[in-house]
């Protein structure tokens, strides 16, 4: 009876294992939003005397995450945008696709290529400054003075980076779509014969269909969410030495990462299952 138990808990330890993996990534995901949560509600509820200070700080995060990160912004988004023009023109122009060359650019940059990348932009620029910069307030015991002088630490700490980093990202995607498109149809015009007129007429009916913008703007909103929440939190992590500050910045990295990439294939692939449900239906 003993050696059965062994044998079915040894077959049955690769989902005891898988188990435990997604349960903890579950319960880590809860504490990124329950610390975003409480920080939305440390000043929307509690309305604070500082009020004026924490606008300030959303607009300097502003000013960093978001202007500050422009000109890296531009330069990818003019390689990425010329790249999948030429490509599009070059193959749908043998096959006398030209209709669909607007919803190809569509679906790659807008739905795809805009979110994830400006993420990943974010991630290396500013996640890690802002987890070094809560774990070195942490380890200097500015959070602790915080808290003395009655301000609490998640609406002057957390607020202004989570809603700065949400209007920043949102922002840069919306630039990365237009300079990707705009910019990068300038750069190739030279390399093909496209009407500009029809280039632009395509486009912007592509651009028209609502179902792209829901999936575009649900990725941009997700994504700074989580990363600005799992900064902050592994931030927050570090207690009294300045030793901890560059593990947990690398942790911070390294969860911003896999779950950014991880929700945007899958919010990819449910979003295209549910529409061709959809539409099979009808």
């Amino acid at each position: 009876m003993a050696s059965s138990r062994s044998n079915i808990a040894k077959c049955l330890y690769p989902v005891d294992l898988l188990g435990q993996t997604v349960m903890r990534h579950v319960y880590l995901l809860i504490e990124f939003f329950e610390l975003t949560f409480l920080s939305l509600r440390s000043v929307w509820y509690e309305r604070p005397n500082y009020s004026r200070s924490i606008l300030g700080e959303v607009l300097q995060q502003i000013y960093f995450i978001g202007w500050l990160g422009m000109p890296i912004i531009f330069a990818l988004s003019l390689v990425t945008g010329a790249a999948a023009i030429l490509q599009a023109v070059s193959q749908f122009n043998l096959v006398g696709g030209h209709e669909i060359i607007g919803q190809f650019l569509v679906l790659t940059i807008v739905r795809e290529v805009a979110p994830l990348l400006t993420a990943l932009i974010v991630i290396a620029r500013s996640a890690t400054a802002v987890a070094t910069e809560l774990g070195n307030m942490r380890a200097n015991g500015e959070i602790e003075a915080l808290q003395a002088m009655g301000i609490n630490p998640y609406s002057f700490v957390v607020y202004p980076r989570l809603v700065g980093g949400i209007i920043s990202v949102g922002a840069l995607s919306f630039y990365f779509v237009f300079f990707a498109l705009v910019g990068g149809y300038i750069i190739t015009a030279f390399a093909h014969e496209m009407d500009p007129r029809f280039y632009f007429a395509v486009v912007l009916e592509a651009l028209g269909e609502p179902e792209g913008w829901f999936l575009f703007i649900l990725k941009v909103i997700v994504n700074a969410v989580m990363i600005f929440s799992i900064a902050s939190y592994y931030g927050l992590q570090v207690r009294r030495s300045h030793h901890e500050v560059p593990v947990a910045t690398t942790k911070a990295v390294m969860r911003c990462l896999s779950y950014v990439v991880s929700f945007n294939i899958g919010a990819s692939v449910i979003f295209y299952l549910v529409l061709f449900s959809i539409r099979d239906a009808l």
